[in-house]
């Protein structure tokens, strides 16, 4: 059981791990063009999260 824990939770915490790195890399470059860009891109990157989260529960459930 640890085993499969390890095996889903690995390649889903790397991914979010790049997503967030990515994410604070734009937030950096957008900021210089304004605070309205800069809140923009913290609204989306909310509704990636919720995006990518359904999207790690589907996969779970089509492996099962």
């Amino acid at each position: 059981m640890p085993s499969l824990i390890l095996t889903l939770a690995l390649p889903t915490t790397i991914s979010m791990l790049v997503t967030n790195i990515y994410n604070m890399a734009d937030t950096y470059f957008v900021s210089t063009v304004g605070t309205s860009a800069t809140g923009a891109v913290g609204i989306v990157f909310g509704l990636m999260a919720i995006l990518q989260a359904f999207g790690f529960c589907l996969c779970v459930i089509k492996k099962q």
